[in-house]
């Protein structure tokens, strides 16, 4: 079986360790696991599924709304297409440094740590074939993501550390330069070297530091009284609103903000 590149088995439900360990341990490009409904902890536990790492595959096909619940299930493969649409809600890591991939549709508009850290080509995450509109973003979920330009954060209650930092994050819509930021809390560097230009915060009331750092901004606006988190820094960085350059940042603030 070490010479097996396809695993096109669409009514095998993959509920058997020995097996999965014997097909997956081979170099396989392209599989089909359509008949797989979710993969939990218990799933997992009882049967190991895992494609972690398998840098040869390169593509999957999925039931629609498969609902992945392990960590890292994509991690590090060579995937170039995904057929299907998969609930990434509780799937950390789940695309971390997939390079090849460029979309990928899934169900749900949390977006969990880690799921498309260092996934540089991606650049749409499609909910009913458009771009997701996300209600939470974790930690590193976007972390260097350069393809990634157009998001709709208006929606979003919380966003995590890092969540942005190093993609290439620019527009809430086509060519629409003001990103509107929903949520309330937003973790430190979320934002860090992006190609935001306008941004307005509109419920933020508790950020991290430095959420802003090297980007070149023109315009922030904050239309709450917000607290920097004082367990990380005592004091604003100099790069809270923006890059340290020549470009002048207009900032808004609440007539109740304390400094």
């Amino acid at each position: 079986l070490n010479v097996l590149d396809s695993l096109l088995l669409p009514a095998y439900g993959y509920g058997d360790a020995d097996v999965n360990e014997l097909l997956i341990g081979t170099s396989l490009k392209k599989v089909d696991m359509s008949a797989v409904e979710s993969v939990t902890e218990s799933f997992y536990n009882d049967a190991p599924l895992t494609f972690t790492n398998k840098t040869t595959l390169v593509e999957v096909k999925v039931k629609d709304g498969l609902k992945v619940e392990v960590p890292n299930f994509f991690k590090g493969t060579g995937l170039t297409k995904v057929e299907g649409k998969i609930d990434i809600t509780n799937a950390p890591g789940i695309f971390e440094g997939v390079t090849t991939l460029d979309s990928v549709a899934i169900t749900g508009t949390v977006i969990p740590e880690r799921a498309f850290s260092g996934a540089t080509a991606i650049a749409k995450v499609a909910v009913n074939g458009a771009q997701v509109k996300p209600t939470t973003v974790g930690a590193n979920a976007f972390n260097n993501t350069q393809a990634l330009t157009t998001m709709d954060l208006s929606a979003t209650t919380t966003i995590g550390a890092n969540a942005f930092t190093g993609s290439g994050l620019a527009y809430s819509a086509k060519d629409v330069a003001l990103m509107t930021v929903g949520a309330t809390t937003i973790g430190a560097n979320a934002f860090e070297n992006t190609a935001l230009t306008k941004v307005d915060f509109k419920n933020a009331t508790s950020v991290g530091n430095n959420i802003l750092k090297e980007v070149e901004v023109t315009a922030v606006q904050f239309q709450k009284a917000f607290t920097v988190d004082e367990s990380a820094t005592t004091q604003w960085g100099e790069h809270m609103f923006g890059k340290n350059s020549a470009i002048k940042v207009t900032l808004y603030v609440a007539k109740d903000q304390k400094y």
